[in-house]
């Protein structure tokens, strides 16, 4: 994908990142608006940077077998707020995404059903 078609997937994305994957689905990396900071505005690298060369290579990500604890933990100490999840470590094939808001939602919700069992009401 160009630069140009990267501007234009950023300006659109509702989460502020793009998944980069190859033709077989496999997530390369991450693009944010600070990652493409460098090469937003010269117009003239547009033929020559595409997302292979701008992306984040090795993007803290969630397989679908991961808890949440695991996700709440990855993004407390990534920091970051939108984490890719793949099929499985090994061949890193993107099935998702989720976002803070997602992973927030779901903690409170493991929380209040364990409370509930705690006490008694299930």
């Amino acid at each position: 994908t160009d630069l140009e078609t990267l501007r234009h997937l950023l300006q659109d994305s509702t989460v502020g990142e793009i998944f980069v994957v190859d033709n077989d689905g496999v997530l390369h990396g991450t693009i944010t608006l600070p990652d493409l900071s460098e090469f937003a505005f010269d117009h003239d690298l547009d033929g020559l940077v595409n997302a292979g060369d701008v992306a984040r290579t090795h993007p803290p990500m969630l397989t679908r077998h991961d808890d949440i604890e695991t996700a709440v933990n990855l993004m407390d100490t990534s920091g970051e707020t939108v984490i890719p999840v793949t099929e499985n470590e090994r061949d890193r094939t993107l099935i998702g995404a989720v976002t803070h808001d997602d992973v927030m939602t779901e903690f409170n919700r493991v929380l209040m059903e364990r409370r509930r069992e705690e006490l008694g009401h299930e």
